[in-house]
């Protein structure tokens, strides 16, 4: 609550005995700070022979409100082409100011390309979702029949090359 006083007259004194008063009450809004960060993203393996690829990742409320982070894991395949998207927090989890979270995420690959993959962690939070934080990381997927092939064709080679080393051997 606030009183200004306002005074007429020709003089101090004269302004000082006929005062116009006005009160206010004042409603100051909260100025709460936002501030959600990503403290740690991380897959569990660096290679997954089979799904699930797992993830998780550490939410931090830096700021005085209570945030609900949203949004997105963006999967992309060896080649770069965004192959799928799975939403975070389902639980619809939120953390109050000064808090923190971990959050656990599976994925399985529809189709399982043998290659370097991405993953992009992408977060809205706050009053209308416009603040955003994201982080990306990279793991393998190497199918088991994939590496069984290679082996193969690796040892067929190898059985090659000796034959070969044999046959000119015999013949010199």
């Amino acid at each position: 609550h606030a009183m200004i006083s306002f005074g007429y007259g020709d003089s101090d004194r004269e302004a000082k005995r006929n005062p116009i008063s006005l009160l206010l009450n004042v409603e100051i809004m909260d100025v709460g700070a936002e501030l959600l960060q990503i403290k740690e993203f991380a897959v569990d393996k660096t290679i997954f022979l089979k799904g699930p690829a797992t993830f998780s990742y550490v939410v931090e409320n830096g700021g005085k409100n209570t945030l609900m982070p949203q949004g997105k894991l963006r999967f992309f395949d060896p080649s770069g082409k965004l192959i799928d998207t799975l939403d975070i927090n389902a639980q619809k989890i939120s953390d109050a100011g000064g808090e923190s979270h971990k959050f656990h995420e599976g994925w399985n690959a529809s189709r399982k390309v043998p290659g370097r993959y991405k993953v992009s962690l992408d977060m809205f939070y706050g009053k209308d979702e416009t603040r955003v934080t994201s982080n990306t990381l990279f793991f393998w997927i190497l199918p088991l029949p994939y590496i069984v092939l290679g082996a193969f064709v690796l040892f067929l080679i190898l059985l090659f090359g000796m034959w070969l080393i044999t046959r000119r051997s015999h013949y010199e």
